[in-house]
C-alpha cells in the first residue's frame, strides 16, 4: 500500500465514521423524522440547516466522499470497498465510548467478523494488474505524411 492511499483510507474511514456519529448526535437534537409523501421529501434536507451539528456532519461526510473518490482513483473497488468497511468498527467504538450507546455481544462479534474480512482483503494488492492494464493510456504512433 503506497502512502497516498493509506492516507486517503485513513481519511475515508476517520471522517465516515465521525461524520456518522456527528449525524447521529444532530438528529436526536431534532428528534423524530417521518415520511409519508414526496413533499416530506422535499422539505427534509432543510433541517440540515437548522443545525450546527448537522452542517459538521455534512462537512464530514463531503470530506468521506471526496477521499473515497480518491482511493477508487488508486486502487481496485474489489480492494477499496472491504477496506473502507473498517470505518464500521471505528462507527462502532464512537458509538460505544462517545456516544455511551449498549453494544451487544452479537455486535462486537460482527465487527471482529469485519475485522478478519479486512485482514484478508489487506493482505492483496490494492491494484492488480489486469487493472493497471485496463487503465493505461493507449498510444497511437505519429502517422507520416507522404510527399
Amino acid at each position: 500500500m503506497t502512502p497516498k492511499i493509506f492516507f486517503a483510507l485513513v481519511l475515508a474511514m476517520s471522517t465516515g465514521a465521525i461524520g456518522e456519529m456527528l449525524l447521529k448526535i444532530g438528529m436526536d437534537q431534532l428528534g423524530e423524522v417521518s415520511i409519508n409523501s414526496f413533499g416530506d421529501l422535499a422539505r427534509h434536507p432543510l433541517i440540515i440547516f437548522r443545525s450546527r451539528v448537522l452542517l459538521l456532519a455534512l462537512l464530514f461526510m463531503a470530506t468521506h466522499f471526496y477521499s473515497y473518490l480518491t482511493l477508487l482513483s488508486l486502487a481496485d473497488l474489489s480492494w477499496v470497498l472491504p477496506m473502507n468497511s473498517i470505518s464500521f468498527v471505528f462507527g462502532v467504538l464512537l458509538a460505544q465510548f462517545v456516544l455511551k450507546e449498549q453494544v451487544s455481544a452479537g455486535r462486537w462479534i460482527g465487527t471482529l467478523i469485519i475485522c478478519f474480512g479486512v485482514y484478508l482483503v489487506a493482505s492483496g494488492e490494492a491494484k492488480t494488474k489486469a487493472a493497471e492494464r485496463a487503465r493505461a493510456p493507449v498510444v497511437v504512433p505519429p502517422t507520416r505524411s507522404v510527399g
